[in-house]
């Protein structure tokens, strides 16, 4: 799949969560983390920097695994970064 319709693809089950003031379980957030990441943004800085990996290197499975693991660390980093703010712009329950 696209990395940009898995963005989408995460950015709704997120909204379907803050619609209805679900809190996930961590388990749920890390699956929906896989879909809802850094991804597309690495994809697009390495084409605009003119370092693009060729198709047949790119698709390879460690390269895969590597990205995917990259993307997962700066997206949770970022997470924990931002938990404080997000939680402050909360509105009481």
């Amino acid at each position: 799949m696209h990395d940009i319709a898995r963005l989408h693809l995460g950015y709704l089950g997120e909204a379907a969560w803050a619609e209805t003031r679900y809190v996930p379980k961590v388990w749920e957030y890390l699956v929906m983390r896989q879909f809802n990441n850094f991804r597309p943004c690495l994809s697009i800085v390495d084409a605009v920097d003119g370092y693009e990996l060729p198709e047949p290197v790119y698709a390879r499975p460690e390269i895969q695994r590597i990205t995917a693991l990259a993307c997962n660390a700066t997206t949770i980093v970022n997470d924990l970064y931002s938990f404080t703010k997000e939680l402050a712009g909360d509105p009481p329950t």
